[in-house]
Order: structure tokens, then sequence, then C-alpha cells
């Protein structure tokens, strides 16, 4: 699967989770785009079918008044929120009370993980302007 440099810390979540979302083997990339609106905080995801069996997963990302590259403007939580929400899609089509569930449980490993990294709190990561990601 190719994932784009900036998100490429991802990798590692997603394997923790593929046992969840089999399908996770047929993602072909995972990439972010800046998005179009200039004037709000705005991310959403798009799942993109290569074919009945590949796919691939965009986030797309703006952040109001702040510089060009917009992806370091979310934290490291935001950003793993969206991406569990775009992995329940793959089991989950619509917006059922089972994909709802099957994204907090894949959120809920990321949180694991992620406290077992070392990650304190999205207010300390967006104070101190370090994201736990560029480590």
């Amino acid at each position: 699967m190719k994932i784009t440099k900036e998100l490429e810390w991802v990798r590692d979540y997603i394997d923790k989770v593929e046992h969840l979302v089999p399908k996770v083997k047929h993602l072909k990339k995972i990439s972010s785009k800046k998005g179009n609106r200039e004037r709000w905080q705005h991310c959403h995801g798009l799942i993109t079918y290569f074919d009945k069996k590949s796919y691939r997963i965009t986030l797309y990302l703006t952040y109001h008044d702040l510089p060009s590259d917009k992806i370091k403007q979310y934290s490291t939580l935001d950003l793993l929120q969206y991406l569990a929400h775009e992995l329940a899609h793959l089991i989950h089509w619509e917006h059922t009370p089972e994909h709802k569930v099957l994204e907090c449980e894949i959120l809920s490993i990321f949180m694991v993980k992620l406290k077992k990294d070392g990650y304190t709190s999205e207010e300390d990561e967006l104070r101190i302007g370090k994201f736990y990601r560029e480590d």
C-alpha cells in the first residue's frame, strides 16, 4: 500500500486493525490533499474504488487562516479519528449504528497504541507545536 509521506506514520495503526477491517489489505493508497475551502476548518475523507476489490482513501483537510501546509494543523487525535471513520466505511458503507460501533472499536485500538507510544494530550501537542507524528 502506498501512503503519502506526511501520513506514513498511520501504517502501524492500520496494521493493528486489519483483523477488524480485512478489506484494508485491498487499500492501494492513502493520501492527503489540501481542501478547496479556505474560510473554515474541515476534514472529510473519500474512498475511491479502483475496482470491486481495491480502494484508495484520501483525507481532504483545510484549516482557517493557516499556512499552506494544512495537514500539520490537525492533531494526531483528529487524523486518527478521521481515518477510523473512513476505515469503518470499508465494512459498513452507510452511517448505521454498526458503522459507528466499528469506528469506535478501530479508534479504541488506535488510542491504546497512541498511549503506549507516549502520547500525552492534544492540548500538549498543539500548544508546543511538536506533533507526535513527527517524532
